[in-house]
């Protein structure tokens, strides 16, 4: 009977094990229920003779009944559609977790109470079935927020696409770079239209206003490279035209070829904020003055900045 016994505890406590394994990826219920039991299970297998068994036996009987009522439904519940409707759950909480500080909407923070209170519980069995319920009425709030903020993000990413491309019509490489210009600014929209995290979604616009200024910093570098090769291509022209003429070639003084340079900011760059909050006359002086001061920080010689809003 000891030896049946330590056989199906042993076989228990590797059940346990891959159980416990489960808890390194989400938080479940019941895990302290599975680490008792598999101590408990564990004593009792290292007992060193029969009477030390049946003494531990006798000890912590009550200890085995209680295991055992309390595991049942841990074990039911990670071989059920429980454990898929939980961990929906638990991936939706985390989505509203990363989003909430973007979010103010009462009636979704008082589904996310309650779908938190039943997560929370040490032992949600009887209660999970009502999470499905109130995991709809989430993504119906969720996604009803989502297209509300939706909007001007992507409203964002058509005018940096619209100042990028306004500025390249201008250039005689617009053929050349048309297409792969558009094409940025495309793949920021798409990303943005399937995004499922207000979090995420914010962030696009971020992208846009960054991809802005990459482009237009990129056409300022072909610029002053377009520039260069044009004042070397007249100086070869003047010495040649000087040669055929039986005359000495001009004397270029050695000077920079491009002594203007643009370096474009973003206006939130250049004030350090994302809002602003106006209250009397003396709160725009102070906004204007401080303005004022960042502005010329971002002065430098021979230097043309170019501030996108």
């Amino acid at each position: 009977m000891m030896q049946a016994f330590i056989r199906n505890a042993q076989n228990m406590t590797n059940d346990l094990d891959r159980l416990l394994d489960q808890y390194d990826y989400a938080k479940y219920p019941g895990k302290k229920t599975v680490s008792d039991g598999k101590r408990l299970l564990t004593m009792i297998c290292q007992a060193e003779s029969t009477t030390e068994f049946y003494k531990n036996i006798q000890r912590y009987q009550d200890d085995f009944l209680d295991f055992a009522d309390y595991y049942e439904p841990i074990r039911s519940f990670f071989k059920s559609e429980q454990k898929q409707i939980f961990d929906r759950a638990l991936r939706l909480m985390n989505v509203y977790e990363d989003s909430k500080t973007y979010i103010a909407d009462e009636k979704l923070e008082e589904n996310v109470h309650a779908i938190e209170n039943i997560l929370s519980q040490q032992e949600p069995y009887n209660n999970i079935p009502k999470l499905p319920e109130l995991l709809e009425t989430f993504m119906n709030l969720y996604n009803a927020i989502l297209d509300t903020q939706e909007a001007p993000v992507l409203a964002a990413i058509r005018d940096a696409e619209k100042r990028v491309i306004e500025v390249l019509s201008t250039k005689p490489y617009k053929a050349e770079k048309e297409a792969r210009y558009h094409k940025y600014f495309a793949d920021l929209y798409d990303q943005a239209q399937r995004c499922n995290n207000v979090s995420s979604l914010r962030s696009f616009a971020d992208k846009a206003d960054a991809q802005k200024i990459r482009l237009l910093n990129e056409m300022d570098k072909i610029d002053q490279e377009l520039e260069r090769k044009r004042i070397e291509e007249e100086q070869r022209r003047a010495r040649e035209e000087a040669e055929r003429n039986g005359k000495k070639p001009p004397v270029v003084p050695v000077t920079p070829v491009h002594q203007i340079r643009t370096k474009n900011v973003t206006i939130k760059d250049v004030t350090g904020m994302g809002s602003l909050r106006v209250k009397s006359q003396a709160d725009i002086d102070a906004f204007v003055e401080d303005l004022k001061k960042q502005l010329e920080k971002q002065l430098e010689d021979d230097t043309i900045v170019n501030i996108e809003f």
